[in-house]
């Protein structure tokens, strides 16, 4: 399983990603959230807060980075079978859940809206990632869900679709 090669990567990132916090992110110097803080703070992004919370990829998320999160909304997720969620929340299922997060999150800080930018490269979770600016854009198919979001620890890109797949 791909999950099992990415672990030592995951575990280097997570302890390089310890920094004081609080429950649910860090801020950085000029105020600036965490990836991770950003989730909890938008309802937006409540489903996607729950699934990062239960894989205990969190810490990942309140660390240094910089990591690219295509943070798929509640919308796109209410346009999923429940079953999707309620499966990957099932404790025998944390290391699929670990799989459904990475393979949303790009390593550094991309420009997704470059329009040189087709090829974006590959998440954590080993997905290939392209973009397509067709229609306000596209990432591997899914719609772009307003502007990127800046935070202290990457970039934020609100999606329209889920595009990991358990």
């Amino acid at each position: 399983m791909r999950l099992v090669a990415m672990l030592p990567i995951l575990c280097a990132v997570m302890v390089g990603s310890v920094q004081a916090q609080g429950a649910h992110g860090s801020v950085s110097a000029a105020g600036t959230p965490s990836i991770n803080m950003l989730l909890h703070q938008s309802p937006q992004f409540s489903t996607m807060s729950r699934l990062v919370d239960a894989s205990g990829l969190a810490i990942m998320f309140n660390g240094r980075g910089p990591f690219l999160l295509f943070a798929p909304t509640d919308a796109a997720f209410a346009r999923q079978s429940p079953a999707l969620v309620n499966d990957l929340l099932l404790p025998e299922n944390k290391s699929k859940l670990m799989a459904f997060v990475v393979s949303h999150v790009l390593p550094g800080a991309v420009d997704v809206r470059s329009p040189r930018q087709t090829a974006l490269g590959m998440t954590l979770g080993g997905t290939h990632v392209s973009f397509d600016p067709a229609d306000g854009g596209r990432v591997n198919g899914a719609p772009l869900s307003g502007s990127a979001i800046l935070v202290a620890n990457g970039v934020v890109q609100p999606i329209d679709a889920v595009i990991g797949r358990p």
